[in-house]
This record gives C-alpha cells, sequence and structure tokens, in this order.
C-alpha cells in the first residue's frame, strides 16, 4: 500500500467460508526488504497524480523532498479528485476467489471513486413529448439505470440496477 507505505499480507491456509479474512498490515521501515522499491514507487505516484491536480503540484512543488513530505490526506484527497474527474484510474490487486484484496478493494472504492452525491443532477427526458425532469441525487424520486436483466429459472427475471436517488422496494412495479 503505497499511500500507508505497508506491507499487507494475506493468510494463505484454505478457506471453510467465503468471507474474507482481514489482512495482515506491516508497517514498512528502511529495514524492511521492499523499502527502497516502495519509495521509488510512492514517488512515482505522487509525480503522476500531481501531473494531473493542481493542488497537489503546489504542495508537491512546496517540499524539500521530492514529495516525500506529502501528507496521506492530501495524497488521498487529490486521488479522489482525480479519480471523480477521470484523470486517473486507481489499480488494486487482488483475488476474489481466494478473498484476498477484497476489503482493501471495497475501501479503495468508498475512499475514491465517485458516489451519486459527486454527479450533477439526473436529467430524464420524456420519449414523446421532449419533457425534461432534473432529479438531484439528494432525491427522494426514484432515479436509475437498468444495465442487466437475467432470467433465472428459480428466482424469475432479476433486473441489476445503478440507483441514482430514491430507493427501490421489493416487487415493485416501475414504468420506464
Amino acid at each position: 500500500d503505497l499511500l500507508s507505505m505497508s506491507v499487507l499480507t494475506f493468510d494463505t491456509t484454505p478457506q471453510t467460508s467465503r468471507s474474507p479474512r482481514a489482512p495482515k498490515v506491516e508497517v514498512l521501515n528502511d529495514t524492511h526488504s521492499m523499502y527502497d522499491d516502495a519509495v521509488i514507487a510512492r514517488k512515482k505516484m505522487i509525480e503522476s497524480v500531481a501531473e494531473v491536480d493542481d493542488i497537489l503540484m503546489e504542495k508537491y512543488l512546496e517540499t524539500d523532498n521530492e514529495g516525500g513530505d506529502i501528507k496521506i490526506n492530501d495524497l488521498i484527497s487529490a486521488l479522489r479528485r482525480t479519480c471523480i474527474k477521470g484523470d486517473i484510474i486507481p489499480t488494486i490487486c487482488g483475488a476474489s476467489l481466494r478473498c484476498k484484496g477484497v476489503e482493501p478493494l471495497l475501501d479503495s472504492i468508498v475512499t475514491f471513486l465517485p458516489s451519486p452525491q459527486d454527479r450533477m443532477n439526473n436529467v430524464a427526458v420524456h420519449k414523446k413529448n421532449g419533457t425534461k425532469l432534473s432529479i438531484s441525487p439528494g432525491s427522494k424520486d426514484l432515479c436509475a439505470l437498468a444495465f442487466k436483466v437475467v432470467h433465472d429459472p428459480m428466482k424469475g427475471s432479476l433486473v441489476y440496477l445503478r440507483t441514482y436517488s430514491g430507493s427501490l422496494e421489493a416487487k415493485q412495479v416501475l414504468f420506464n
């Protein structure tokens, strides 16, 4: 983890349940075998983010240590801003089959990627008369995108939705 300069180690013994195990976290120090490589990789990451984020670039130029003094909160804020703008795409390694890296992935999604509150108002346009309806992310009105429909022999049709605002109840009927 180049943000916190730590090593996440996952248990390799066979697992009986599908629930993820918490990783063992070891903070890197200058005696660790991976420390030098991690410092170089972190510096490259900071430089790459600073290239597309003016606020981090200012902090980077103010440091005497080529970005080594950048605080983790400043880096996280810059990563979030650049992810929301679509300037960078974070990479997280893991293996879902073995439940390794699932928790850090979910934490990264919450930390870096945009939530519905980060979006502008959603605008729906009536197909026949062209009337526009704007729905804000905090609205109680349902605004959702159905992106996949699957027919399950036991459960019937399943519709996968991305909900932008409002809520949906089980077996609720909607009209598009």
